[in-house]
């Protein structure tokens, strides 16, 4: 799962921000921001939008929580791809784009299978994570099973947390200690249940004391209620006295707005609007000034310029003839330097024809002829000689030498022995050896067969428990793993008894404060006051039966009154219901707390009789599962241990199981790799001559046949290379001397073209070719030197035409402008002055140009200073007509007053603001009129008498207080006599707090044996794989000074090492004695080497990596930016930095891989996320 786009649409500070990450190609994303630029709130955005939005919520300090508002595009690892809206809402909180309530059922699942913290845990790492990470690291000196386990829970500190679970278990109880909560109730037990031995108490009368009890708590309740009416009464005199000031000054506030009525009411930005009119004024007036100072002085500028007009008509031609100026220099120069070259080469020329004895004329004619061919054939003619003479020589000596060749392979080829054939004893070899050296095979398959009935061997002897065969064992279906965890869990019911107890003792302790309260007397009850009534109006029906004449039955008058007369026991039978009655009314509160008391023993009872079902239960579910686990086993003839003991003896049957398997698998695949040896051997020794051989002399055969194979072969190379050789030989001497032969004849025909050429050039026949070549080469210079003439004499005849027609059209112009004749010595001269007056020309009219222009900019500024006036003078006539005026000097007053009469109003407002606050139901007149009801004088004399009322009450009700303190305290002591039961109350809530303390331990100590269990199996399940990779990546963040990370097992658990190589010598660093950043950098590989192995097994999550390179150098730094590039490559990473180094290494890689963007903070809007490279 990776993030396509995020949009803040309104969340926290930001509004509008989107973010955009679908770069086609996968890699780290750099999103980097200045302090206060958004990206916590763009990590806390990440996390609602994957989880929603939490219920407390900080980032509804701008808007609303309704309108709250995030958006996400996510692709998954199928390549599919969902967009979707998160509000904020207890339910219904994904919407589609459309806004609609939409359900996307993958994101709930992972959603409730990761959660929030999990995942910033897990799949987030900032630079206090990293920190921490590598503090645990040097706390827990490198111990690995809690490195892995603290890389893989995110850094959290698990040695702290080892650390945690045993001082609270400390805190509970330690041998031989006084402290911890366990020693001391063991120690309050003790003394309880000696004092149980000595106590002994009786009952004593109360009821005198109840009623003065009542008494005095009546004359409290009356005190209780005066001192509450004077205390509400000096808040009404609080209030009048607050409200006096305030209502005066609202008074003087609405004077002072009365005299400030006829004042017009302007506009809030009137002020504003008046000021930047009159400055417009003020501008317009001096702009108009300083434009028509400007237009004056341009003007005179441009009277004193003067323009050579003639010159100008003529700029086109004055133009071209500078132009040529630096050419007719150049060609005056260049034609002196031709006349010395035409002189010096006639004179070399006839000094070469007097030196080669020939004719000028003739040695020119040579030079224009068919000097060229001769020197061609001269040239050819001296190659071909130098090369004749060593090749004859060297093709004689080649020919005697393949001659002495071929007679030494004749006679070498007739010494060799005849050949016979070895193909059947070839490929009777390759078969055998086709898989490797026989013997090899054969030897390594008995030891593994060997080795394997060896290790079954002795892991069935160790594996214990087990009665039957071996093959019983193999064949033998035991119960799997699914089974031994429902038989555990139901083994796992461990009976409740200290709820008994607990529940025992809260009956106890009920009983014995009923017993205490029944000890203060007889305790009238409701039930008795019933049948106390119902005795006397049966008594009244028989009284009222008798006096009406009416007939009763006798057994129900001997029923009622016995041996009695009726009217007495009538009469007793009302003195008793009224005695009853008073006795209730009398001790109203005893009552209740008996039938309060009553109630809880019955809800105690029912507890205690629920804990002693619910105990049996345990025990009767307790005795089914161990007779069914036993009956499990029974199959085998084996009497089972605990059910964890098992899951570990049935972990080693299996093992013992695969073993035997692989035992009988080496026996077969042994006994047929032998017939197969055997088979294939056969014909080997056969084609040797041998008997068939032994499986222990198959090292011999082989041996045998590799040696003969060998000589046939090197045999048959022998001969096939003398065959070669002895063929080559003869083709070698037949091809030389054909040679030889067609070098003999160039040579003849050299000779003859030699004389020919020496006739042609006029020299003896017998000249050598050396002769021939140097009269060539004089001729030759000669020709070069008379071609070199005739170019000089032809560029000389055009640079004269050339300056000749420049100096006409020099004198031509000079004349037009009336300027004197020149020769041709003074026509650059000329040609200079001619330049000199068009430049001056030109730049006459340029400056008139520049002036014109400015004049026109000038006039313009004066214009538009002209409108601004006007429209400035019209802005204050607008003002004075809203103000009521004609006069714009007396504008500022105006507004002065108007801006008075604002404040005035507004402080009216406060003020009456501070008074509906104090007045009852908000009402200000009512308040004032209560103000104006009672003077300052009489609120004074009412506030001491009031006071002094409050003192009063209050002393009284502290004098009642006190005594009803007294009396409390002395019906406490009347009680003494239940001390024994209290005490025993008080043993059993000991007892009960000890059961509950020594549970809390137990929970305690087996939390922190799971969790160093959790640490050994993750550390022997992930060790090897993850150190592994966590020490390519350490060694490649410490740009190789820690090429590796080592396990060092001297102490007690294994310790995590790094490699150091220090002057060509391995150190071992442990990791309490690494830097802070090397230790964070550590921690850094093993978190990356942790998520890669989790990458492999489940759905890839984006990871948020928060300024973790900030104390990192720019190599190393460097260094962690291209790891995190590779991981990003697996699952997405967004690293977060506001340190703009950091950026711009990323920008400085520019790796494919690595994208980076930046958040600004501009506008009120929002963000603005511009994304810099990727």
């Amino acid at each position: 799962m990776r993030f396509e786009r995020i949009d803040i649409i309104r969340f926290g500070a930001l509004e509008g921000v989107s973010l955009d990450l679908s770069n086609p190609s996968p890699g780290l994303h750099v999103i980097y921001g200045e302090n206060e630029a958004g990206k916590t709130t763009l990590r806390r955005a990440i996390s609602a939008l994957l989880f929603g939005i939490p219920e407390r919520t900080a980032d509804d300090f701008r808007f609303e929580r309704r309108e709250l508002r995030l958006g996400a595009t996510l692709r998954l690892s199928d390549g599919s791809v969902v967009s979707f809206l998160r509000k904020k809402a207890r339910k219904g909180d994904l919407l589609d784009l459309e806004e609609r309530p939409v359900r996307i059922a993958w994101l709930e699942a992972f959603a409730r299978d990761v959660g929030p913290q999990r995942f910033l845990s897990e799949w987030s790492l900032d630079h206090e994570q990293l920190g921490e990470g590598g503090r645990e690291l040097a706390e827990g000196r490198g111990r690995v099973g809690e490195t892995l386990l603290s890389a893989g829970l995110g850094g959290r500190p698990v040695s702290r947390l080892l650390e945690a679970l045993g001082q609270e278990a400390g805190e509970l109880f330690r041998p031989n200690a006084q402290s911890p909560k366990v020693n001391a109730l063991l120690r309050r037990i003790a003394e309880l249940r000696a004092e149980l031995h000595a106590r002994c108490l009786s009952p004593r009368e109360v009821e005198e004391k109840n009623r003065r009890l009542g008494e005095l708590e009546r004359q409290r309740e009356e005190i209780r209620s005066k001192r509450d009416e004077a205390q509400r009464t000096l808040q009404r005199l609080d209030r009048i006295e607050r409200a006096r000031p305030s209502l005066g000054r609202r008074a003087r506030l609405r004077e002072q707005l009365a005299e400030l009525a006829l004042v017009p009411r302007l506009g809030a930005d009137f002020g504003v609007r008046r000021i930047d009119a009159q400055k417009a004024a003020d501008s317009a007036a001096a702009a108009l000034e300083k434009a028509t100072r400007e237009l004056a002085e341009l003007d005179e500028r441009l009277r004193s310029i003067h323009v050579d007009a003639q010159v100008l008509a003529a700029a086109a031609e004055l133009e071209a003839l500078a132009a040529r100026i630096e050419v007719f220099t150049s060609n005056q120069t260049e034609l002196k330097k031709l006349a010395q070259a035409i002189s010096d080469a006639e004179r070399s020329v006839a000094e070469e024809a007097r030196a080669l004895g020939m004719e000028e004329p003739a040695l020119v004619a040579l030079t224009r002829g068919p000097w060229q061919r001769h020197d061609a054939n001269v040239r050819d003619l001296a190659d071909r000689f130098a090369g004749a003479l060593p090749e004859c020589a060297q093709l004689e000596q080649e020919v005697r030498d393949a001659e002495r060749q071929l007679a030494v392979l004749e006679q070498r080829a007739a010494d060799l022995p005849a050949p016979h054939d070895v193909s059947a004893l070839e490929h009777a070899y390759a078969a055998l050896v086709a898989d490797g050296p026989p013997d090899r095979r054969w030897a390594k398959l008995r030891s593994a067969a060997e080795e394997a009935e060896l290790a079954a061997r002795r892991a069935f002897e160790g594996l214990g428990r087990w009665v039957q065969s071996r093959a019983d064992l193999e064949r033998a279906v035991l119960p799997s793993l699914e089974e031994l965890e429902a038989h555990a869990e139901a083994l796992a019911v461990v009976p409740d008894e200290a709820a008994v107890r607990t529940a025992q003792a809260e009956l106890d302790r009920r009983r014995a404060e009923l017993r205490r309260l029944q000890a203060g007397g007889a305790i009238p009850t409701e039930a008795a006051l019933d049948e106390a009534r119902r005795r006397r109006d049966q008594g009244w029906k028989l009284v009222r039966d008798r006096l009406e004449g009416k007939s009763s039955l006798p057994e129900e008058e001997q029923r009622f009154a016995g041996s009695a007369p009726l009217a007495d026991a009538y009469e007793a039978a009302v003195v008793e219901a009224d005695r009853i009655a008073d006795g209730l009314r009398e001790n109203a509160r005893r009552v209740e707390k008996y039938a309060q008391l009553c109630e809880r023993i019955e809800e105690a009872e029912q507890a205690l009789q629920a804990a002693q079902q619910a105990l049996e239960r345990d025990r009767q579910r307790l005795s089914r599962a161990e007779a069914a686990w036993r009956a499990s086993w029974a199959p085998f003839g084996m009497e089972p241990a605990s059910p964890k003991v098992m899951r570990a003896w049935l972990g080693r049957a299996e093992e013992v199981r695969r073993l035997l398997h692989q035992a009988a698998a080496s026996r077969r695949e042994l006994v047929q790799t032998e017939a197969d040896l055997r088979t294939l051997a056969a014909p080997v020794a056969a084609a040797l001559g041998w008997p068939e051989p032994a499986l222990e002399d198959l090292a011999k055969l082989v041996l045998e046949a590799e040696t003969r194979l060998q000589s046939a072969r090197a045999m048959a190379a022998e001969r096939k290379h003398v065959e070669a050789a002895l063929a080559e030989a003869r083709h070698t001497l037949a091809t030389k001397t054909s040679l030889l032969e067609r070098a003999w004849t160039r040579r003849t025909e050299l000779e003859r073209s030699r004389e020919a050429l020496a006739v042609a050039l006029g020299l003896p026949g017998d000249a050598t070719v050396e002769e021939l070549r140097r009269v060539i080469a004089r001729v030759g210079e000669v020709a070069g030197r008379l071609r070199q003439l005739d170019r000089d004499r032809m560029r000389r005849a055009e640079l004269l035409a050339r300056s000749d027609d420049f100096a006409a059209a020099v004198r031509r112009a000079a004349a037009r402008l009336g300027l004197a004749e020149a020769d041709r010595a003074g026509v650059e001269v000329l040609a200079h002055t001619l330049r000199d007056r068009l430049k001056a020309a030109r730049a006459a009219e340029q400056e008139r140009r520049q002036m014109e222009a400015l004049r026109a900019q000038a006039q313009r500024a004066r214009d538009e200073a002209a409108a601004s006036g006007a429209t400035a003078h019209k802005a204050l006539a607008r003002l004075c007509a809203e103000a009521g005026t004609d006069d714009p000097s007396v504008l500022a007053g105006l507004q002065e007053q108007n801006d008075r009469r604002r404040e005035l109003e507004q402080l009216l407002r406060e003020c009456e603001d501070a008074l509906i606050a104090q007045a009852p139901d908000g009402d200000i007149e009512a308040l004032a009129a209560e103000v104006a009801s009672l003077p300052a004088e009489g609120a004074s004399a009412l506030r001491s008498k009031t006071e002094e009322t409050l003192r009063a009450c209050n002393d009284r009700y502290t004098e009642l207080t006190r005594e009803v303190a007294l009396l409390e305290a002395a019906l406490g002591a009347i009680h003494g006599s239940d001390d024994a039961a209290e005490k025993n109350a008080e043993l059993q809530s000991a007892l009960a707090q000890l059961h509950e303390h020594a549970a809390e331990w137990l929970r305690l100590k087996y939390a922190e044996s799971l969790l160093r269990r959790a640490m050994e199996r993750y550390r022997e399940e992930h060790q090897n794989p993850v150190l592994r990779r966590a020490g390519e990546l350490f060694a490649r963040l410490t740009l190789g000074r820690y090429p590796a990370i080592g396990i060092s097992a001297e102490e007690e658990e294994p310790v995590l090492q790094a490699v150091r190589v220090v002057y060509g010598r391995k150190e071992y660093v442990g990791t309490d004695q690494m830097s802070d950043g090397t230790r964070d950098q550590l921690f850094l590989a093993l978190r990356i080497a942790v998520i890669e192995q989790e990458l492999a097994a489940r759905e890839p999550l984006p990871l948020i990596v928060d300024d973790i390179l900030i104390q990192l150098s720019d190599d190393r730094a460097r260094a962690a930016l291209e790891v995190l590039a590779e991981l990003a490559e697996k699952t997405q990473v967004l690293l977060f930095t506001h340190h703009r180094r950091i950026a711009e290494l990323a920008q400085w890689l520019m790796a494919p891989q690595i994208h980076v963007h930046e958040l600004t903070a501009p506008a009120p809007g929002g963000l603005r996320v511009a994304q810099l490279a990727g």
